[in-house]
């Protein structure tokens, strides 16, 4: 995202690889949606919407960390007569935007039997090193520049397959209808007071709960680069649904500390999440509730319900579930531009805290699927609704939830498999990103085998719906 075998093993699978045909790697043609040029890329590069808004084409391929756009230059948009003035120009403005930039001499070469040149730029994004590779390509109609970029750490190992994407782009032979973009931009005021309402329900193997609530959130300025958004549930009402009137009351007892002085969070003017605050209270305080709420017992039992929690409960769950959250609403959309309609996917990764630091495959569509009125009353094509779709099912997810359920059970329980599906629906202003409602249904499925018994299937639920006002 290592066995050794025995020299016999070894000869005779260097025999079969002597024999064999190397196969093509799949490859597809990725068509720009200014319908001027195109490239061919492996099958496993995607069209990122959420990356540089004005390119023509944007492809990312998330395992290997390999990221390249085009940006299009009709004559009329070109200023430098000259293209080695025009190309070096480009280069140094891409340079510029880094910290520490260095660019190399220009690499000149024909690209599909047309004029390019080619610089190397290193640098620094934040505290992230990359290094791009700037191809600036004399076309027959306009003059593009391609861009493509990794890690610095990673760039050795991916310069050869960086260029030979590029290598493949050429103009259209005949120019096709351009594709009509939204935009999508984070731009929330620096000052806000908004109000929701918010429903929640949870099936936890046939145990439901249900919320209602209303929350109130405030957003303002944090030094110039930052915006502090902090969130209070008011207007509580749980209803768990299980006979057991004791159990009824502890759940009741661990949601209300867990909804009360929620932690503030803080993302940049970008809309990208940032960290969490005050983040140490709220931690102790829902310890307590999980763990004072329990039987009394043994000592020993106690002190390991209380390590237990501790390691559910955690400072990295805690961040990232509210992580998800922002991200599922505004994050993952922020500075994206879409063709309406069309159906974008991701192969990007999923970190559940209670398994651990291990990272595993979540597949992910996006789309802009419409737009209507943000609210009763206002204009007809107000807001966008974004829909994103994600899916984790991979064999290293399942053996990882076995450890799990064994670690905390400690039974000989085996999961024999393990998928985690979550669509959000989002109704939101493009120009602000300000959401309006939010609809959020996640179901996590587990087939379970314990010894001496047949497979059964476990499934928890959650569902929550909220929508926003503004002043």
């Amino acid at each position: 995202m290592r066995t050794t075998l025995r020299l016999t093993a070894a000869a005779a699978v260097l025999a079969l690889a002597a024999c064999a045909t190397p196969s093509a790697r799949k490859t597809n043609t990725v068509y720009s949606d200014d319908g001027l040029s195109e490239i061919v890329a492996p099958e496993a590069w995607r069209t990122r919407p959420n990356i540089a808004r004005s390119a023509s084409l944007r492809l990312g391929d998330d395992a290997d960390g390999i990221y390249l756009l085009v940006n299009t230059y009709l004559p009329h948009e070109v200023r430098e007569p000259s293209f080695e003035a025009f190309a070096e120009s480009l280069s140094r403005r891409l340079m510029n935007h880094l910290g520490d930039g260095r660019i190399s001499a220009p690499r000149r070469f024909a690209l599909n039997g047309r004029p390019a040149v080619e610089y190397e730029v290193a640098g620094k994004s934040g505290a992230l090193p990359l290094v791009y590779l700037s191809t600036v390509v004399d076309g027959e109609r306009a003059r593009h520049h391609l861009v493509t970029w990794s890690v610095a750490e990673r760039y050795g190992s991916s310069r050869s397959t960086m260029r030979e994407v590029a290598a493949t782009f050429r103009e259209s032979a005949e120019p096709r209808p351009e594709k009509k973009r939204i935009d999508v931009v984070f731009n929330w005021p620096e000052r806000l007071t908004s109000t929701a309402s918010v429903r929640t329900k949870s099936n936890k193997r046939g145990e439901i709960i249900e919320m209602q609530a209303r929350a109130v959130t405030t957003v303002r300025p944090l030094g110039e680069d930052e915006l502090l958004i902090s969130g209070k549930l008011t207007d509580k009402r749980f209803v768990p649904s299980t006979k057991d009137k004791e159990k009824a009351n502890y759940l009741e007892r661990v949601l209300r500390e867990a909804t009360a002085d929620i932690p503030d969070y803080v993302v940049d003017r970008d809309g990208d999440f940032v960290r969490i605050e005050n983040l140490a209270p709220y931690l102790k305080r829902l310890e307590e509730a999980l763990v004072n709420g329990l039987p009394e017992g043994p000592k020993e039992a106690r002190a390991k319900a209380r390590e237990l929690v501790r390691s559910i409960v955690s400072e990295d769950m805690l961040n990232a579930s509210l992580q998800d959250e922002w991200n599922n609403t505004v994050g993952n959309w922020a500075g994206g531009s879409y063709v309406p309609g069309e159906t974008y996917e991701m192969h990007l990764s999923y970190q559940s805290p209670l398994l651990g630091d291990s990272t595993f495959p979540m597949a992910v569509t996006q789309q802009l699927a419409g737009r209507e009125a943000c609210r009763r009353g206002a204009a007809p094509n107000s807001c966008v609704r974004l829909v994103q779709t994600s899916r984790v099912s991979d064999p290293r997810y399942t053996r990882a939830t076995t450890a799990f359920v064994r670690k905390t059970i400690g039974a000989e329980v085996t999961v024999d498999s393990a998928e985690v599906m979550k669509t959000v629906e989002v109704l939101a202003d493009p120009k602000t990103l300000l959401p309006y409602r939010s609809v959020v249904k996640e179901t996590k499925r587990f087939v379970v085998s314990a010894k001496g018994e047949a497979p059964r299937t476990s499934e928890e639920t959650h569902e929550s719906f909220t929508t926003y006002s503004y002043p």
